[in-house]
């Protein structure tokens, strides 16, 4: 008689509440059960405990793609890390020859600088060379017997050795080349 005053717990009224892990609970444990309040809340903490699981389990799906995630991210830091050097040595190695042609420019613009020099200078001298071609041609007119050939001659021979163009010596040859 004891069993016909207990009424059966009814659970298949709250069913959408239940995560999809959710196992019944056996009939003869719950008739052994004793009280229907008791039953129901047996019921609502195993279904709270099953959905629990549930989300623990959601959770750590989520750990373990962000930790394969970041397994993916440092595997990409590693290889740009690796680029990287790479691409630093190959800087490294295209800086050298950069330093010898910025080297062989300065000797250039150097050199360039000298020469410039030299030719202000020569064109310094033609210039004081036709005035005194010019000068000397005034006297040669009036008679003192010099040909223009000569005069140049005798005024480039009072020139620096470096200017003579007629000094043709190895040293003169090679700077003239």
């Amino acid at each position: 008689m004891a069993q016909s005053k207990q009424p059966k717990v009814d659970s298949s009224s709250s069913d959408s509440d239940k995560p999809p892990n959710y196992v019944p609970l056996p009939e003869d444990v719950k008739e052994k059960l004793c009280s229907v309040e008791c039953s129901e809340q047996l019921e609502h903490y195993r279904t709270y405990s099953f959905k629990i699981c549930d989300k623990l389990a959601k959770e750590e799906k989520k750990h373990k793609k962000l930790k394969e995630d970041h397994k993916i991210s440092d595997e990409k830091i590693l290889s740009l890390q690796e680029s990287r050097k790479k691409s630093m040595s190959e800087i490294e190695l295209l800086k050298h020859p950069l330093t010898e042609i910025t080297k062989n420019l300065e000797l250039e613009k150097a050199a360039h600088a000298s020469t410039q020099v030299e030719l202000a200078n020569i064109k310094s001298c033609k210039t004081m060379v036709k005035q005194m071609v010019s000068e000397r041609g005034n006297k040669n007119k009036t008679g003192l017997g010099f040909t223009h050939e000569h005069m140049v001659e005798s005024i480039l021979n009072t020139l620096p050795n470096k200017f003579n163009t007629n000094d043709h010596s190895p040293e003169n040859e090679a700077r003239l080349r």
